[in-house]
């Protein structure tokens, strides 16, 4: 499967081929290129039989592929997804067998048959979009508009922001650590400063019972602290006690 790339924009042969081979397991001796044409062919004439579109004929594909869950829910046909797991020739197995499965077994049930498997299909999904690493998005992403023919200045303002975040990584706790315990880890090395204590104050017990508290300030400390108290109730000041609003209804 190197050459060949099943995607979205993919003939509606290929994506049921690709269906129908992840279906039965994803078997190695068919992940060829020359096999996935083959089969596209196969199943367009199959549904062209039953006059579905792919969207519709998709769904029937996977129900006739998909073995019970874990739980023993059966959402698909365990038989034939049994059946053609350990046929040598899957597609051959599945064309003998199609006007029995699908009419006989799928079309009188198909409506409550596909609501029910597409929901459940659904849920996997979800439960795997959720589970799935996220997609690293790194700066050339970004600044690149067309990576088949990226302009200088791009490529080097990728370079540039890249480097920045390698030179200053952004901080957060490590798994499982607190935020509160990453804080105190990170400013640890500045301990010393905040424990910093005058030798003009006097320390002793304050008026709380606390130990080692600040009972009397010197001259100095006691004009910063004014300084800052004076500064504090200037901002306070400026904030309107009672709003217009209330005023107007008084």
């Amino acid at each position: 499967m190197a050459k060949l790339k099943v995607n979205g924009d993919s003939p509606d042969g290929l994506k049921l081929a690709a269906n129908f081979w992840k279906g039965i397991g994803s078997p190695k001796e068919f992940a060829k290129q020359s096999v996935f044409e083959d089969w596209s062919h196969r199943l367009e004439k199959l549904a062209h039989k039953v006059s579905l579109p792919y969207s519709q004929f998709r769904w029937f594909i996977i129900w006739c592929t998909r073995l019970p869950d874990d739980d023993g829910a059966a959402y698909g046909n365990t038989f034939t997804a049994r059946n053609l797991r350990v046929a040598k020739n899957p597609m051959g197995s599945l064309e003998k067998q199609f006007a029995t499965t699908y009419h006989e077994i799928f079309l009188p049930q198909a409506d409550k048959l596909v609501g029910l498997l597409q929901d459940r299909v659904q849920r996997e999904q979800d439960d795997r979009s959720r589970t799935a690493a996220p997609k690293r998005i790194t700066y050339y992403d970004l600044c690149i508009s067309d990576p088949q023919n990226p302009l200088a200045w791009e490529v080097e303002k990728a370079r540039w922001l890249t480097a920045i975040d390698e030179r200053f990584p952004l901080l957060e706790p490590a798994p499982g650590e607190e935020i509160e315990d990453w804080v105190y880890r990170m400013f640890l090395p500045f301990r010393a400063s905040r424990e910093w204590r005058c030798n003009k104050c006097v320390y002793g017990v304050g008026e709380d019972g606390d130990l080692d508290e600040r009972v009397k300030w010197c001259e100095d400390c006691g004009d910063e602290l004014r300084i800052d108290m004076a500064d504090d109730m200037e901002e306070l000041e400026e904030v309107p006690v009672v709003s217009w609003l209330t005023l107007e209804w008084t």
